[in-house]
């Protein structure tokens, strides 16, 4: 009778482990998906300007600097969303929109493909370069990645310090015109920064 009874108190224990170990992976699991506590979402706010005869409307961050801006040596409009200092305080996240007149138009390039190889061509000695394609605004977009570290020698008015930089441009053609989306950023705050780059481009409209 003892060894029937020790037994039967054995599968109870081993039970009673199951239950309280699946109570903790599942506690832990709400725990994960759970948002922090007094987490609240990034405010954005909406801006509209005309680019070139392009109606532009997109959403950013209200704690970032918008700018309108005209080419000086070539023709183009751009607006750009300058964000707050990273944390060493040497670069500021940077997002623009900007639209150039083709070539035939009295613009300087052609088309995308010589967009790309001048951009690509003006990066920093060893910039690692990834290329594809990504559908935005209804027009297929050529896209340029690139790592690369700006030397404090280049740096003018900062904390002389190397900065790692990754950054993106999309490039399209609409019409008469190339659109170029671009954005930089602290390599160390990519992913932060990257969620804020694809919400400004899910919300952005050309008319």
């Amino acid at each position: 009778m003892t060894h029937i009874f020790l037994k039967k108190n054995q599968r109870m224990g081993f039970a009673l482990f199951l239950l309280v170990l699946c109570l903790g992976f599942f506690r832990n699991a709400w725990a994960i998906d759970a948002p922090a506590a007094g987490e609240t979402p990034m405010p954005f706010q909406p801006y509209t300007d005309v680019l070139l005869g392009t109606n532009v409307t997109l959403e950013h961050p209200q704690e970032w600097t918008v700018q309108k801006e005209r080419g000086q040596s070539e023709i183009y409009e751009q607006i750009r969303l300058l964000g707050p200092k990273n944390t060493a305080g040497t670069f500021r996240a940077l997002i623009s929109v900007r639209v150039y007149p083709l070539a035939k138009e009295g613009g300087r390039f052609a088309n995308v493909e010589e967009f790309i190889a001048n951009y690509a061509n003006h990066l920093p000695k060893g910039a690692k370069i990834e290329t594809n394609r990504r559908l935005i605004t209804e027009n297929t977009a050529s896209v340029l990645t690139a790592s690369y570290t700006i030397p404090p020698v280049y740096q003018q008015g900062l904390k002389g310090l190397a900065i790692p930089v990754q950054s993106k441009v999309c490039v399209f053609q609409r019409e008469s015109h190339l659109v170029e989306i671009s954005f930089s950023t602290d390599a160390e705050e990519f992913e932060e920064q990257q969620a804020i780059f694809e919400h400004v481009l899910a919300s952005l409209r050309l008319e």
